[in-house]
């Protein structure tokens, strides 16, 4: 059995020689304890064992779940009707979410503001504006728009005196 450090070589090795430019790699172990890798390019998804490769296309039925990131991250993989899931674990190589959001994309927006939550503000009983909230939230948060731009773009905000 190769140890973590042999197959990142192998797996470093591999890529060189097939002259492959993998956009995203993930490196750790499935449910047996077997080193695996997965990564992908611009059109391949790749599965790499020591002694076996999978190629599937990204337009494949691929599903993936995050559980956790890196370090000891996991991930289950599948792709209906080719391979059973696959769990990725004690992955110490590569961004656990970037894969996941890149090979099965999943909305980031999931609020839905109806009313039905106790304390919920009276501010966001519109349900039509959930969306836009929670991505000029989001826009606030991580420094791309400032608290003025958010109260403007706000559509259940009021705009007195402006």
């Amino acid at each position: 059995m190769m140890t973590k450090k042999d197959f990142q070589q192998f797996v470093s090795d591999w890529t060189k020689q097939a002259d492959l430019r993998l956009r995203g790699l993930l490196i750790g172990e499935d449910e047996k304890g077997q080193p695996l890798a997965i990564g992908y390019d611009g059109e391949t998804v790749y599965l790499k064992s020591s002694d076996d490769e999978k190629r599937f296309s990204r337009n494949a039925p691929i599903k993936t779940t995050f559980v956790a990131g890196v370090p000891n991250g996991k991930l289950t993989f599948s792709v209906d009707g080719q391979i059973e899931p696959i769990t990725l674990q004690k992955i110490q190589t590569g961004r656990v979410y970037d894969l996941t959001q890149a090979l099965d994309p999943k909305p980031i927006y999931k609020a839905s503001y109806d009313g039905s939550q106790a304390l919920q503000s009276s501010v966001y009983f519109d349900p039509e504006h959930a969306e836009l909230i929670d991505e000029l939230r989001y826009e606030m948060q991580t420094g791309q728009i400032s608290q003025h731009d958010y109260d403007s773009l706000n559509p259940m905000l009021p705009k007195a005196g402006k």
